[in-house]
């Protein structure tokens, strides 16, 4: 049934949308179209081709709360076997007025984690009148205080999006989504190929090109509440509002289990790597890491400065007619690199909020 409904499948924060109340039911649209596809060259090497995914750190402006954006992947989609940087990093996306588009970026310029295997592209803002994506709210996560306050642990469902190689789309990207669940969150380090990390092992293949993938912790509705405290709101028709659950980001998917790293048993025969169905899932506490890196924040603290400039100078529009937009347009777009079109966007999204 249409209507208007309160959505909180995306971290329990609520947003009112006018849809088909069965749209609620399904994995929230964000968590397949904020990823993009990510392709690494080398000279005279075979490239690699895997997933990447945006997210959003909100920067408290006002009257519009912008954000800083952020590409993330796996830090081994960015290096050869011998740990080398690529060359050159093509992230590909699909257009708004149809097809894909590929956005070109220095590979100097993606941070890589020390220890872990995720890296981060600063992008700030991100022009989407020319690129079709969404955006993760890195409001949304399930970092370790969220997994030990609601104690998530094995039995609980976990979803991924990403890269399927033998089908990546002719026309435009189609990310695919895998549903498993927690199988083990372990105390003691694993022995990945970019070294020691404490991970979580999934109950989903993994397959190449799903590398570098968001992975979510998803929270049936009866689970969602503090406390396990269930609240049920029932619509006049009868549906469930909050059936579709919670869903949070809960870190970057590395690949299969390295079986030939850690076989005891020696079930691998020696050299093999067996995909064993148990994929590793590195938390999204290493992006924090990243993201709350001294240089990042610098970096956030002065995109807020110049935008809060920028609107002071001239205020985002209150209307959205024409001389009104063409007004503030040139001086936007001399502090911020922000289009005419870009500015309509701001404006629409600030009607939504």
């Amino acid at each position: 049934m249409i209507g208007v409904w309160l959505d909180k499948r995306i971290g329990g924060i609520p947003r009112w949308r006018v849809c088909d109340d069965g749209e609620l039911m399904r994995l929230p649209e964000v968590a397949t179209e904020c990823v993009c596809f990510i392709r690494a060259e080398w000279t005279g090497q075979k490239a690699k081709v895997a997933t990447a995914f945006f997210v959003a750190v909100r920067l408290g402006t006002e009257p519009v709360d912008s954000v800083f954006t952020y590409a993330v992947t796996a830090r081994h989609c960015l290096e050869n076997d011998q740990g080398e940087l690529a060359d050159s990093v093509a992230l590909s996306l699909n257009l708004r007025a149809g097809g894909i588009g590929e956005l070109d970026t220095d590979p100097a310029l993606w941070v890589r984690h020390s220890t872990a295997d995720v890296a981060i592209l600063p992008i700030g803002y991100l022009n989407n009148t020319r690129f079709k994506f969404k955006i993760w709210d890195m409001r949304s996560t399930a970092a370790t205080e969220f997994v030990q306050e609601r104690q998530i642990g094995p039995g609980d469902d976990v979803y991924f999006s990403g890269l399927l190689v033998h089908h990546p789309g002719r026309t435009q990207i189609q990310p695919i989504a895998r549903i498993g669940n927690i199988a083990a969150m372990p105390v003691d380090p694993i022995q990945l190929t970019t070294g020691e990390d404490t991970v979580a092992l999934v109950e989903a293949r993994s397959v190449g090109g799903l590398s570098g993938s968001p992975v979510f912790l998803h929270l049936p509705f009866f689970r969602d509440q503090p406390e396990g405290i269930m609240t049920i709101v029932v619509s006049p028709g009868g549906a469930n509002a909050d059936s579709g659950g919670d869903s949070r980001l809960f870190g970057v998917m590395h690949g299969f289990y390295p079986v030939r790293q850690n076989d005891p048993d020696h079930v691998s025969g020696g050299d093999e790597n067996l995909n064993t169905g148990i994929a590793v899932v590195v938390l999204v506490d290493r992006i924090l890491e990243l993201l709350n890196k001294s240089d990042q924040v610098r970096e956030r603290d002065d995109m807020k400065k110049r935008f809060e400039e920028a609107t002071q100078s001239v205020p985002i529009p209150t209307s959205t007619e024409p001389d009104t937009i063409a007004a503030t347009a040139d001086l936007l777009k001399e502090l911020l690199g922000v289009s005419k079109d870009d500015i309509e966007d701001v404006h629409k999204g600030h009607d939504q909020a």
